[in-house]
């Protein structure tokens, strides 16, 4: 699920690249459904394990009813 990130830093090329702006909206696109392929081909592989361990991981505590956050004493 990492290498989806990858793509991002193609974004910015894409304005600069000797294309016409309808092909670069045509890049982008195909950029980002790239980037999310990848991202849930990533899921996949990790299994119902991974997905719930990332959920918990991203979303507790903020709406997720899995109990409090945890606190960190200084």
């Amino acid at each position: 699920m990492a290498l989806s990130f990858g793509i991002y830093p193609a974004y910015p090329v894409v304005p600069f690249l000797p294309i016409s702006a309808w092909r670069m909206g045509e890049v982008a696109v195909g950029l980002s459904a790239v980037s999310w392929g990848m991202f849930f081909v990533g899921s996949v592989l990790v299994g119902k394990k991974g997905v719930a361990y990332l959920k918990r991981r991203f979303f507790e505590g903020e709406g997720a009813p899995t109990g409090e956050r945890p606190t960190v004493e200084l």
